[in-house]
């Protein structure tokens, strides 16, 4: 039977649809553990044996309304296929695909003032996974908000589920994928489908081209998603 295979890679924010090499998606996460500090949690997705993604990252900081830059956030690599990680075992009675897809952490901490402004937190690397919907092999970037340390109670950013296994489609044969995110804080989510993301002007969010045919209404071309 011919089969149609869709990897929905998680990025903050946006769904993107991905086939090959290089970086596949990713989150970043931030608690709030005291008045003013932070533990922060980047997960990214890549290709097994593509690009090197280093033992450390850096994260920018800068305020969500002037974009001032904020000092950025060191981030080491605390698991990962170099440091006791294992890979993403893909497969379900649909269809085992031959896919090779490591799961990086990098860690950190990050004390922030108090800013009724909040902050943005940006990460980009020029790797992204070729795709079918996209111009070229463009960047890909990461973001979340960050509110003001002063609220009261703190506060946490929402979380994606793992990585899942099943996350793709075979012909004739739909089902659901848990691309599902939580939050400690009881906040409510609403999600959308939005443009990957390129870059970034200081927080202005640059997407990628889409090819002809393809479209945040239309991200599979002819294929109709039902959210």
């Amino acid at each position: 039977m011919k089969k149609t295979i869709l990897i929905l890679a998680l990025l903050i924010g946006s769904f993107q649809l991905s086939f090959s090499t290089h970086v596949v998606g990713g989150e970043i996460h931030f608690d709030q553990t005291g008045a003013n500090t932070f533990n922060v949690v980047m997960r990214i997705y890549r290709d097994c044996s593509e690009v090197s993604l280093g033992s450390t990252q850096s994260i920018t900081i800068m305020d969500a309304v002037t974009c001032s830059a904020h000092s950025p956030i060191s981030m080491k690599r605390t698991a990962g296929p170099d440091n006791g990680g294992t890979l993403i075992p893909f497969g379900d009675d649909c269809y085992k695909p031959n896919l090779c897809v490591e799961e990086h952490y990098y860690t950190g901490t990050v004390t922030l003032p108090n800013n009724p402004n909040g902050y943005m937190a940006t990460w980009i690397i020029c790797a992204r996974n070729t795709t079918n919907n996209l111009v070229g092999q463009p960047c890909a970037g990461l973001y979340t908000k960050i509110p003001d340390p002063a609220l009261v109670g703190g506060n946490y950013s929402p979380k994606f589920v793992d990585y899942p296994e099943d996350a793709y489609l075979c012909v004739n044969n739909w089902k659901c994928a848990d691309l599902s995110a939580t939050d400690a804080d009881g906040d409510s989510l609403s999600y959308e489908l939005i443009t990957p993301i390129i870059s970034f002007s200081g927080c202005t969010i640059n997407s990628a081209p889409c090819a002809p045919g393809h479209g945040v209404i239309n991200p599979l071309g002819q294929v109709v998603l039902v959210l």
